[in-house]
């Protein structure tokens, strides 16, 4: 990775009253001032959340996620906006399109996999965005910021600019991104839409198979004694977040390959009690009231509901379903939360109610071999089936 100084100023043409900043760490930036900008996003998008994975070390050098916030402020106004980005020297675990960039650098025999990304660390969910002021002028200051990315990759040599999961707002600038050379890829994503004035009114809408399907899961763990307990973040002790932790374990060492290493650890879980509890939802899985089977952690904000994490004692028929899916939905009904994002994968959230959605992800390629970049994207996505 670049040793060069982070420190750049950079005034957009056109734009005399704008400055540019390079920050590498989310200490150097207000949190009020952050969170202000990111008001309207979702709750993984917030000063705190970034803030865990850095004092985690879940993000840095060491990982190969060294943070590169753009920061735009002007003379009269200060902060506008910021476009948090992370320095990556390769593309290992970057979700959504799994192994793309790496397999364009194998193919083309250049390195597009160093560059700057823009994602939520480990987060495959469409939540990614600029934080920019609301009343100003949006498409303006995206125009400045890929602008800059421009500049910042020229200087530093970067091969590469993608973006990850993309919240509404950035996919809804499709031209800005295309205007600054960007391709756009799709892929799919769950995700629940909540019109509803109770649980029994959204099986009504299912088809009878599947309607009948969830009655019989439920009604399987109730004659097993098997209940669902909510559990604020505000209302759960630092226990809670540590036995979440060693559970997130269980769930990673049973489905990854040996080898890989967590992409959390037990850091980032002990700071959510301080730092992010009053984002932070459990669903607690219990058999005759007292015995504990397995745990969820949500993360919620506004409208929106995101699952994360889940982890369980011993394998129960359904009790996954009903902690990660059902109940979840109760609660948004419940308390009027309009979108309930389950987490990335599994074609078994579409039998559950579910909608497929388009999720939308950038990319750029820079350098006097950028053109070949483009091919070699062109050649995988054909390879790949993908269009």
């Amino acid at each position: 990775m670049t040793e060069l100084d982070l420190k750049q100023i950079y005034v957009a043409p056109g734009k005399a009253d704008l400055k540019f900043d390079v920050v590498s760490s989310i200490k150097n930036i207000s949190p009020l001032e952050w969170n202000q900008l990111a008001g309207c996003s979702a709750a993984m998008m917030e000063w705190e959340y970034f803030y865990i994975l850095e004092q985690s070390n879940c993000i840095g050098w060491e990982r190969r996620f060294n943070p590169f916030y753009i920061t735009v402020s002007s003379r009269k106004d200060g902060l506008i906006g910021i476009a948090p980005l992370f320095e990556r020297d390769d593309a290992a675990y970057e979700f959504g399109i799994s192994g793309l960039i790496t397999e364009v650098a194998k193919v083309s025999q250049i390195p597009f996999d160093r560059g700057l990304v823009g994602t939520i660390p480990f987060t495959p969910v469409p939540a990614y965005n600029f934080l920019l002021r609301e009343n100003d002028d949006k498409k303006a200051l995206i125009r400045a910021v890929l602008k800059y990315i421009d500049y910042i990759c020229e200087i530093f040599g970067f091969l590469s600019a993608r973006f990850y999961f993309v919240d509404n707002d950035l996919a809804d600038a499709y031209d800005l991104f295309f205007d600054h050379g960007y391709v756009q890829l799709v892929t799919n994503h769950y995700l629940w839409s909540n019109r509803y004035r109770s649980f029994d009114e959204f099986l009504a809408f299912m088809n009878a198979k599947k309607r009948r399907n969830v009655k019989r899961e439920l009604k399987k763990l109730a004659l097993e004694d098997v209940s669902i307990e909510f559990l604020k973040g505000t209302e759960a002790d630092a226990a809670i977040f540590d036995q979440m932790y060693g559970l997130y374990l269980r769930t990673w060492k049973k489905y990854m390959p040996i080898g890989i290493r967590p992409f959390l650890n037990r850091k980032f879980f002990s700071l959510l009690k301080p730092f992010f509890s009053e984002r932070c939802l459990f669903t607690v899985a219990k058999r005759g009231g007292c015995d504990e089977l397995g745990m969820a952690i949500f993360f919620h904000k506004d409208n929106r509901l995101f699952g994360r994490y889940w982890g369980a004692y011993e394998d129960v028929p359904f009790v996954h379903f009903a902690a990660c899916y059902y109940y979840p939905m109760m609660y948004a009904i419940e308390k009027g939360i309009k979108y309930f994002d389950p987490g990335f994968g599994g074609l078994h959230k579409k039998l559950r109610g579910f909608q497929s959605v388009s999720t939308y992800h950038y990319i750029k390629f820079f350098g006097p071999d950028r053109h070949v970049g483009y091919m070699s994207l062109e050649n995988v996505l054909d390879r790949w089936g993908c269009c």
